[in-house]
């Protein structure tokens, strides 16, 4: 007699929890280990690559949630990294750490591709002024691009939800990341 398994059976769930974490374990595990090497080396491709599978793992392991959040780290990210290594460095990030991350986890939508567009041009911006203070002029984009964003999330009657915890939330972390660690991360990238 065949006997198919449901949802409720205990092998079922043990199948459906181990490769996810075997994924994440060797998530962690490569972030640590480009730690280490680019603290050793300290290369140019060796830091953006640490700070990119940073940023992926956080946002790969967000978007896993059940509801949608948006931290928006990438954007302090990026813009650091289009400050002290380059604009190609800066772009690299958005794409990688933001745009597969999600393709990866299934959570493309229209706010995420108006957000990585925003991110993409605040990166551009941020190479005209190079010599404006970095933290401030970061707060200041990041206040453009969330007016913006919250303007279009009114004009597709997005729901009060994705308003709060995708647009206000990703606003409110960078916000944070600029004023409290601006400086000192930009003062850190440039050792």
């Amino acid at each position: 007699m065949l006997r198919y398994w449901t949802p409720r059976d205990n092998g079922y769930q043990k199948q459906l929890k181990q490769p996810k974490k075997k994924v994440l374990f060797s998530m962690y595990f490569i972030v640590i280990l480009l730690l280490m090497i680019a603290l050793v080396w300290q290369t140019n491709f060796l830091i953006f690559l640490f700070i990119a599978v940073l940023s992926f793992v956080i946002n790969y392991r967000v978007n896993l949630l059940t509801f949608h959040i948006d931290l928006g780290q990438d954007d302090f990210l990026s813009l650091l990294l289009t400050r002290t290594l380059g604009l190609r460095y800066g772009i690299l990030l958005v794409l990688f750490s933001n745009l597969v991350a999600k393709i990866s986890t299934a959570r493309l939508d229209k706010d995420s591709i108006i957000s990585i567009i925003f991110s993409l041009f605040l990166n551009l911006i941020f190479v005209l002024l190079p010599t404006a203070n970095f933290a401030l002029f970061g707060a200041i984009l990041i206040t453009v691009k969330f007016i913006a964003c919250l303007s279009l999330d009114f004009f597709l009657k997005s729901s009060p939800q994705e308003m709060i915890f995708e647009t206000t939330l990703n606003f409110l972390v960078n916000i944070f990341l600029f004023l409290g660690f601006g400086d000192y991360a930009l003062m850190v990238m440039k050792i």
